[in-house]
């Protein structure tokens, strides 16, 4: 009794774990529907994120700390190279 109790209490944190590690969803289609592939752009309202697309489909990413994504270099580089406020920040190139 008490090995299945403890086998159930690891596989509860295990999914709590997996769970947690989840990201939402990223669509990544152009203006026409069409998949956008393979591009990096800057995600909302967060110089630090980015989102990685291939074939229509992608995913939220988060430049290592203290970088902030650079959507000219399309790469995690130093914050002061990085103007957050760029009116053309999230649109796609």
């Amino acid at each position: 009794m008490q090995k299945t109790s403890i086998l159930i209490l690891i596989s509860a944190l295990f999914l709590a774990v997996v769970s947690s590690n989840e990201t939402e969803p990223v669509f990544c289609e152009d203006g026409d529907g069409q998949p956008i592939t393979p591009q990096l752009f800057a995600a909302d309202n967060n110089c630090e994120s980015y989102h990685d697309c291939l074939d229509g489909a992608g995913e939220r990413k988060t430049c290592p700390q203290g970088l902030a994504f650079n959507v000219q270099t399309r790469s995690c580089t130093d914050p002061e190279l990085v103007d957050c406020n760029a009116k053309d920040r999230y649109t796609l190139i």
